[in-house]
């Protein structure tokens, strides 16, 4: 059973969720908006409001629209006054390819004015999964069969047997300011990526003594 989505800003999850939703709101992200001609600029900042819910949460975008729709509460966290149909919503999301609202966010985090990195004193670090979708439908993949290709094989007990990546990114926590990504092929244990991430963070002298880390 789907628990009801109530937002509170004193919860770190719907926290983290505020700052992105204010990031979404900025005049910076409208303007990039124009710039790479997304018309109607508003619809796509509640399309991609709903989308990103959906995502950060790991629920179905159905569900959320129905929680948006009928909580007065949710709707005013989100800043939407008038909600579009959830057939609008999927019309607007599919005019676009998913590789070009990523590189709408990264053109809009380069020209925000972030605190220096000598600055950050927690950092929050997490690795997911990136699955490919080559249609294995979570049928064992052999060693053989992948010498030739780019990616390994991996498991999960929600996919199954799959090729994919696994991807390990860090943030800073008061910003949300990407500070290191790490793409590693097939899926190892987090505690073999640790000493990794840490490395690469001291590389680029971003983790400091004292700095709290947040995994």
């Amino acid at each position: 059973m789907k628990i009801p989505m109530n937002p509170d800003k004193k919860d770190p999850v719907w926290n983290m969720f505020s700052k992105i939703l204010k990031l979404i709101d900025s005049r910076t992200f409208q303007e990039e908006l124009a710039r790479d001609n997304f018309t109607s600029t508003n619809k796509h900042q509640l399309m991609l409001k709903l989308v990103l819910l959906s995502i950060f949460f790991q629920l179905d975008l159905s569900y959320v629209y129905d929680q948006v729709e009928s909580r007065e509460k949710l709707r005013k966290f989100l800043n939407i006054n008038d909600l579009l149909s959830l057939k609008q919503i999927r019309e607007i999301y599919h005019r676009n390819d998913e590789s070009k609202y990523l590189e709408l966010c990264l053109k809009t985090l380069n020209k925000m004015q972030f605190n220096k990195i000598r600055y950050i004193k927690t950092i929050i670090l997490d690795s997911t999964s990136i699955t490919l979708d080559l249609k294995f439908n979570g049928k064992y993949l052999s060693k053989q069969s992948l010498l030739t290709k780019a990616y390994k094989r991996a498991f999960s007990t929600n996919n199954g047997h799959y090729a994919g990546f696994k991807m390990t990114l860090a943030i800073d926590e008061r910003t949300c300011k990407p500070l290191a990504i790490l793409i590693h092929p097939g899926s190892p244990h987090d505690t073999k990526i640790f000493d990794e991430i840490l490395h690469e963070l001291k590389r680029r002298r971003i983790l400091k003594k004292m700095a709290i880390n947040i995994m």
